[in-house]
C-alpha cells in the first residue's frame, strides 16, 4: 500500500466523500470528462463499501453524486418495512443530508414518511457499522436467539486512527441457527475520543407485544 493510500484511509469517509465530490465539480466546470468520471465512480465505491446495505435497506445506499456540494452531501436510501406476520409490507424512500457541524463534525437531517420511527433509526446509523444480522421473521412465541462475537485491532492510533475487524454473527432459532462471519476493512475511528460501541434491533413492525433482552454484554480491552 502507497503512503498516501494508507493516508486517505485516516480520513474520515464523509471528508473523503466531500473531497471527491469537490473534485468532481472542479472537472465538470473545466471540461475534464476523464477525471469527472474517476471521482463520481470512486465515491459511489466508497458508499457502497461502508455504508449500510440490508436489513431493511436492500437496495443499498446511494450518494446523490450530481446533487451534492462539497458542503453539502445528499444520500438516498429506500427501506423495505414488514408487518406484524414477518411478510413486506412496503418501501418508504428517503433523503439523508450531510452537512459540517464545528463540534460534531457532521449532522445528519432525514426527510420523507417516518413509518415506524424509521427516520430515527437511519439517523442512528451515521457511526461505523461492524455486523448486522439478516432479516429474521421471530417465533411468536419466543425463544429466539442473538448472537454477535468480534475482535477489533485498531491499526493506528490518534485522531486519524484506523482499525480492522471481524467475527460471527447469528440470528434464529437455538438448534437450528447456523453463525455466519463478517467483516470491516480498514476505517478511521479517532482514538483521542471516547468511542460507543452499541448493539441495537428493529422491529420491521411495530407490536405491543415486542420484546428482547440482552443477556450478556462483555468486552474485554488488551493494551
Amino acid at each position: 500500500m502507497s503512503k498516501e493510500s494508507a493516508r486517505s484511509r485516516m480520513i474520515p469517509l464523509y471528508r473523503r466523500l466531500a473531497r471527491l465530490v469537490g473534485a468532481y465539480w472542479n472537472c465538470v466546470k473545466s471540461g475534464n470528462e476523464e477525471w469527472k468520471k474517476r471521482h463520481h465512480d470512486k465515491a459511489i465505491e466508497l458508499v457502497k463499501e461502508h455504508l449500510p446495505s440490508g436489513s431493511g435497506i436492500d437496495s443499498g445506499t446511494r450518494l446523490m453524486v450530481e446533487n451534492s456540494y462539497p458542503n453539502k452531501l445528499f444520500l438516498e436510501v429506500a427501506f423495505h418495512h414488514m408487518d406484524e406476520h414477518g411478510g413486506y409490507d412496503g418501501w418508504t424512500n428517503h433523503i439523508i443530508t450531510v452537512e459540517p457541524d464545528l463540534e460534531l463534525g457532521f449532522t445528519l437531517q432525514v426527510s420523507g414518511e417516518n413509518r415506524n420511527d424509521i427516520k430515527t433509526y437511519l439517523g442512528g446509523l451515521s457511526g461505523i457499522n461492524l455486523a448486522a444480522t439478516g432479516t429474521f421473521d421471530v417465533t411468536d412465541a419466543g425463544g429466539d436467539i442473538f448472537y454477535v462475537e468480534g475482535e477489533i485491532v485498531v491499526r493506528t492510533s490518534g485522531a486519524s486512527g484506523t482499525f480492522v475487524a471481524c467475527g460471527v454473527q447469528a440470528l434464529g432459532v437455538p438448534a437450528t441457527v447456523t453463525a455466519k462471519p463478517w467483516f470491516k476493512a480498514s476505517s478511521a475511528v479517532n482514538t483521542t475520543i471516547a468511542n460507543d460501541l452499541t448493539i441495537s434491533g428493529t422491529w420491521s413492525a411495530q407490536s405491543a407485544s415486542n420484546s428482547c433482552r440482552l443477556d450478556i454484554l462483555s468486552v474485554d480491552i488488551i493494551d
